[in-house]
């Protein structure tokens, strides 16, 4: 269960926009609704918990393998990227069969974001889909409205527990991003986009899918030491390395930040004191020529010098005149920052409090700007 947090009064994240469009399990006795921060879960206290052994377990990863190997169940969008995760996949590459241990079957299945309402109807038609094959609901997790997790109990195998947790694409940049009731993890998509389909160790009816290279997704999410077999309260730093804080309240800024000086920095540093989760949208190239502007370093320069201050969290390219709807749905945002230059400018007040954002227009430093910079470094006065 999660430890009680008070929600935090410093955001303005609409209720509708913090919370699930509904609950899929139905509110009775024994089931337990809890709210901290962005966060929403619904779970049955009723839960017998216990190890189900190689065999038991096998038979829920079969019958869940089935179903979303089967292309009828999902029509035009076609089969989901999905993969073994965490336990299960472990067991796969290092015992070659499930832990002794264990006490769930660990699915994985990405998502790529677009809104909130289009993640919640995916993971309600998962739901279903399981529901009508005697997967009952046990616990549902939602971060900002959207599903980050659905556990079931397998009726068909004496109550067996199939964990599904949900990984974006289309948030993070170059990662997969869950965000669950204790922690955030960002998966490198280049282990799910290269995940491979094989056979279940000594099953040739069973296939699974497995990011790849398998041993580099472990090493992500168990540490170098993957292979050496640990309990719970063994586990230090070095095993836990991929688990990130929940962003409680999160900014987010934008900037060309071409020459970064010490303007910027004084800006982002301020920009993070609103929240503790900073995220800053770097301008890309093809943008700031549609600006009529030309950075005199690639956006792939820029980006990488935001990305090294230790305060920034999330660093992302921004490729659209006008995504700062979709941006501010996607991270979250309480507060959108920019400089003062922009002051009142209709393309940032256009989303004045769209979903409740706060906008703030941060004075410049005087005396430094990026424009001073580049006139000087491209005046011929600067190539003698």
């Amino acid at each position: 269960m999660m430890p009680d947090v008070d929600r935090d009064t410093g955001t303005r994240i609409a209720d509708a926009f913090a919370r699930p469009q509904r609950f899929l399990m139905a509110k009775s006795e024994g089931i337990r609704d809890h709210m901290a921060g962005r966060v929403s879960l619904r779970y049955s206290d009723n839960l017998i918990v216990r190890v189900s052994g190689n065999l038991g377990l096998l038979r829920t990863l079969r019958r869940a393998a089935s179903l979303l190997n089967d292309p009828l169940n999902f029509g035009r969008a076609g089969i989901p990227p999905w993969w073994i995760g965490v336990g299960t996949a472990l067991g796969y590459a290092r015992e070659q069969r499930i832990i002794a241990s264990d006490t769930d079957v660990d699915i994985r299945i990405g998502v790529a974001y677009r809104s909130n309402a289009e993640a919640f109807a995916f993971g309600l038609a998962t739901v279903k889909l399981f529901y009508a094959n005697r997967f009952v609901l046990m616990r549902e997790v939602y971060f900002d409205g959207r599903p980050m997790q659905h556990a079931f109990v397998d009726l068909d195998n004496e109550g067996a527990i199939l964990d599904i947790y949900y990984f974006y694409s289309g948030i993070s940049e170059g990662r997969y991003l869950n965000i669950n009731s204790e922690t955030l993890r960002r998966k490198p998509a280049h282990l799910i986009e290269n995940r491979r389909k094989v056979f279940w160790p000594g099953y040739a009816n069973l296939t699974v899918n497995i990011p790849s290279p398998i041993e580099d997704y472990l090493a992500w999410r168990f540490g170098p030491e993957w292979r050496i077999p640990k309990k719970n309260s063994e586990l230090g730093p070095v095993d836990t390395a991929c688990f990130e804080p929940i962003p409680r309240v999160t900014v987010l800024a934008y900037g060309t930040w071409d020459l970064f000086h010490h303007g910027h920095l004084r800006l982002l540093e301020r920009a993070a004191k609103l929240g503790d989760h900073l995220v800053v949208g770097v301008v890309s190239d093809a943008v700031a020529a549609q600006r009529g502007k030309q950075p005199m370093q690639s956006e792939d320069e820029r980006a990488a010098r935001v990305r090294d201050l230790p305060f920034v969290r999330e660093v992302f390219m921004q490729r659209q005149l006008d995504q700062k709807e979709f941006d501010i749905e996607r991270f979250g945002a309480a507060h959108l920052v920019i400089g003062d230059d922009w002051k009142d400018h209709p393309r940032y007040e256009q989303v004045r409090n769209y979903r409740g954002v706060q906008i703030h227009y941060l004075p410049r430093t005087p005396g430094i700007s990026s424009t001073e910079l580049r006139e000087k470094l491209r005046s011929p006065a600067s190539e003698t």
